[in-house]
């Protein structure tokens, strides 16, 4: 029998802005939030005690869903084996280890037969509470306050230049000058278009380009997507940028001369909607949960 397993996907930001900085160290922020049919992968086993193992490619220490999950088992007298695999690339903007995270505490809520506290998830990472849901979503305060919007059928090819820029959104937080700063109007004029089932428009901000445009791999990426698609927008803290297409053969057509002419990886990815995995999440937590053993 083959194992049983959930997906995790990953967003883009279709534009962000930064308003301002906080009192306590953290940002206001306009963004939104889309999911995208990049996916991590959580498999299940049978086992008589439970394991968690992360995906090699990444610090076990720095796994936002391995303490959730370790946590959880002790509450729950969770057995079994989980193993976690990454295809969504890590520290690109592209929120992966949140969404891990997210798909965690659903687990774990239905374990307990309740929703997920949202508040909890914040503390986790700003972003956790919009993959608890997934889909499409205006994201306010430090990217927790979230107001669903309707999911815009898009295609989108995914560049992930190889950038590596330590303790990267930190970094480029404290790199913010006073002409990064917006007030949000962009991404509200964003955010109603979509709620009217409008395109997107031709140009999305985002508060980091400056910095990241400084990084000869990412122009390299900028230019050539640009030149290829004549509209290129970067996620969240980046490095990862992205073009969006009504057609499928527009977009897969751009994916390959990418492929062909940059180093880095490139992806050729759909929006996501709202969750509608229910039914896995609850059969992977009756898994957990199980007592028969045997294999």
């Amino acid at each position: 029998m083959s194992p049983l397993t959930a997906r995790t996907p990953a967003k883009l930001n279709l534009g962000l802005e930064i308003a301002s900085r906080r009192a306590d160290g953290y940002h206001e922020i306009w963004t939104i939030f889309q999911s995208i049919t990049i996916y991590d992968e959580l498999s299940f086993e049978p086992s008589p005690v439970f394991a968690y193992d992360s995906d090699p490619s990444i610090d076990a220490a720095t796994d936002l869903a391995r303490p959730i999950f370790e946590a959880a088992a002790l509450r729950h007298g969770w057995r079994g084996q989980l193993r976690a695999s990454k295809s969504i690339p890590v520290a690109a903007g592209l929120g992966g280890g949140s969404s891990d995270a997210a798909l965690a505490l659903r687990l774990d809520a239905s374990a307990a037969r309740r929703g997920v506290d949202h508040v909890a998830a914040a503390r986790i990472g700003a972003d956790v509470p919009f993959f608890v849901h997934g889909g499409t979503a205006l994201a306010t305060g430090i990217g927790e306050q979230l107001e669903p919007l309707e999911t815009p059928d898009i295609w989108f090819v995914v560049h992930v230049p190889p950038i590596s820029i330590t303790d990267k959104t930190r970094t480029l937080f404290q790199g913010l000058v006073p002409a990064d700063f917006s007030i949000g109007g962009t991404v509200r004029r964003i955010a109603q278009g979509l709620s009217g089932y409008s395109a997107l428009p031709e140009t999305l901000p985002n508060a980091f380009h400056r910095q990241m445009a400084a990084f000869p791999d990412y122009a390299r990426a900028w230019n050539a997507l640009d030149a290829l698609a004549g509209r290129v927008a970067l996620s969240g803290a980046g490095p990862a940028l992205y073009s969006w297409h009504e057609s499928h053969a527009d977009a897969r057509r751009i994916c390959a001369a990418l492929e062909s002419s940059l180093s880095g990886a490139t992806y050729l990815c759909r929006s996501s909607p709202r969750h509608q995995d229910e039914q896995e999440i609850q059969r992977l937590a009756r898994a957990l949960a199980s007592r028969d053993r045997s294999g």
